[in-house]
């Protein structure tokens, strides 16, 4: 339909008559005695393929098979769609801009210039630029789609940071900003020099896809799957005054795979209206809330679920049950609580800043999704004495109460302690089916003694006294004077 809109250069259209709307080979009557209201057609997809050239692309594709899965990717753009390239090594530039697919045949010579010299393969340079890219071009009613192609980890130049402050600013700066856009990505690892477990949380991040290419020649296929999935995204509703009908109906799956050694591995599974969620291991057991495995522990909400899996199976596993390819879903290994508390001794009313944020692995974990089912609480204990907690609070992530910015995954708190003595710190957070706990001990000292010179007070002294004082010191100079002429 969007196509059909561009042909006749319209964007809006409004039917006075019984509605029929044809998209993706789905037909939806709506009563005959309604109206559809207003209808904004998309102005199409905005693209930009977003290509590792670091040097190691030599050695995984050699016959840079990675160019005709990309020109077979152009090719299944509709004619209202844009694709852009951005290449990055240990930097990014643009080779394209967003170029119609009319006149995309420059664009796929273009990918003939795409280098595999880079010493370095900086992911969040090649992000930004992208982001970029769609901030200053993309049109404002166009859905905007990152392609992430890359056979590596994040390995940046060291002057420009490590990869450890490089993955954590992706995570707590650039994805926010691309969910903020709108923009989603959708990831393509090639070999398994790759980091898929990155470039798949990438992808879930901004409510993408990831895929995974073992070899050079199954790239096509990963590009094709992408491509189904920018169709089959495409939702239009149609409404009469007393209905609305979404095109896309029924339940989707997500795979999430899980490497050898996980300790634990905790799904958060946005379900939508769909009633609940299948949840299949690699070796092909399925269980739902209702029939749990041993080492699970179930936590179905009102329209999510949160399960976690101690020792979980190494695999693909399959979350089944989401309503649509739009519900947020995740899963986070080995979550690891970190709490900032670099107190070892305080005194008596100095105020202190307690902090504290899950991490996966390297990254920080920022997502409002988990933030808002886990609480983070503290209590300190006297360890000199026995005694109740002297104080008890709640960490807080809302720009307010100790916490400096809003959503950003760190929660934070502001503790004064007004008696001296030996005490610990306990930091529990607890989610609906983990808990994680830290300690610290610390001393307080005793408030600090404040010493002043006082001035004389001879001024205001009364005369009598000032007299006396005065007397008093014209014998001391009569005794003195006699002591130094032997008198």
């Amino acid at each position: 339909m969007n196509k059909m809109a561009d042909f006749f250069g319209i964007s809006k259209i409004r039917y006075a008559f019984p509605c029929i709307a044809i998209l993706l080979g789905l037909v939806i009557i709506t009563k005959s005695q309604g109206t559809c209201e207003d209808i904004t057609i998309p102005a199409g997809i905005d693209t930009v393929l977003v290509l590792d050239a670091s040097g190691s692309m030599r050695l995984t594709d050699p016959n840079k098979l990675r160019n005709d899965g990309a020109k077979a990717f152009i090719n299944s753009l509709g004619v209202n769609d844009r694709i852009a390239l951005v290449e990055f090594s240990e930097s990014a530039k643009v080779l394209k801009g967003l170029t119609p697919t009319s006149e995309s045949q420059g664009t796929r010579d273009d990918l003939s210039k795409v280098g595999d010299s880079g010493e370095y393969t900086d992911l969040l340079a090649g992000l930004t630029k992208a982001r970029e890219l769609l901030r200053s071009e993309g049109r404002a009613n166009s859905r905007k789609v990152v392609v992430l192609f890359s056979d590596g980890k994040m390995d940046p130049h060291p002057n420009s940071g490590t990869s450890d402050s490089k993955i954590a600013k992706l995570f707590t700066e650039e994805l926010p900003s691309f969910k903020s856009d709108g923009i989603v990505i959708h990831t393509l690892a090639l070999s398994d020099q790759s980091d898929k477990r990155l470039l798949s949380d990438i992808a879930t991040f901004t409510g993408g896809i990831s895929k995974f290419s073992p070899t050079a020649e199954a790239v096509g296929q990963a590009y094709h799957d992408i491509s189904e999935t920018l169709g089959t995204q495409q939702i239009q509703t149609v409404s009469d005054p007393t209905t609305t009908t979404s095109q896309i109906q029924g339940a989707v799956s997500r795979n999430f795979p899980i490497a050898e050694g996980i300790e634990e591995a905790t799904f958060y599974v946005n379900r939508g209206a769909s009633s609940g969620i299948v949840l299949t291991a690699p070796s092909g057991a399925s269980f739902d809330n209702l029939k749990s495995a041993e080492n699970a522990k179930w936590h179905q909400g009102a329209d999510f679920d949160v399960v976690t899996i101690s020792r979980p199976e190494a695999g693909d596993w399959v979350v089944s049950g989401i309503e649509t390819k739009e519900n947020f879903a995740t899963v986070l290994t080995n979550l690891k609580l970190v709490v900032d508390w670099h107190v070892d001794e305080a005194n008596v009313g100095e105020p202190l800043s307690l902090e504290a944020k899950f991490f996966e692995s390297r990254k920080p974990v920022t997502l409002p999704q988990l933030s808002s089912i886990v609480t983070y609480s503290y209590n300190i204990v006297p360890t000199d004495k026995i005694s109740e907690p002297v104080q008890k609070g709640i960490l807080h992530d809302d720009g307010q109460n100790g916490d400096s910015k809003t959503n950003d995954g760190i929660f934070s708190a502001d503790v004064i302690l007004d008696e001296p003595g030996a005490y610990r710190l306990i930091l529990t957070a607890r989610g609906p089916t983990f808990i994680r706990e830290q300690q610290s001990s610390f001393k307080v000292n005793p408030r600090l003694l404040e010493i002043s010179l006082l001035e004389s007070t001879k001024e205001t002294e009364s005369p009598d006294k000032k007299a006396a004082h005065a007397k008093h010191d014209e014998h001391a100079k009569h005794d003195e004077h006699a002591a130094v002429h032997g008198e």
